[in-house]
């Protein structure tokens, strides 16, 4: 798990964007005040869609079983994203569906390499 959270390529919220990120998630019914995320376009790195099970997975098993995971899909068609998700076995507790690419629009977050 400490390998995944560290992994060479991350992505991380910009200061002073706690009220934009609010928006961009207020359609989930999540009440935590951290949720861990995967945010990924499919078949846009067919490689890195390995890491969404394990990481769901050591999520739960080795860091905290009550730690929540988002798994956000960026696709123009949310049926279509929710269809991959659940033939790949992409699980979540929650799923966002980002069909006009928002997260780009509202410059949330900073590439750490």
């Amino acid at each position: 798990m400490k390998d995944m959270v560290e992994n060479d390529l991350q992505i991380r919220q910009k200061p002073g964007t706690d009220r934009l990120l609010q928006k961009y998630l207020s359609t989930l019914p999540a009440e935590e005040d951290t949720l861990y995320a995967i945010l990924y376009s499919p078949m846009d790195c067919p490689r890195c869609e390995v890491a969404i099970p394990n990481f769901c997975r050591l999520l739960k098993k080795n860091d905290a079983p009550n730690h929540k995971f988002l798994l956000i899909t960026v696709y123009k068609d949310s049926t279509i994203a929710a269809i991959y998700n659940r033939k790949n076995d992409y699980q979540a507790d929650y799923y966002l569906y980002d069909t006009q690419n928002k997260y780009k629009k509202t410059q949330l977050y900073t590439i750490l390499t």
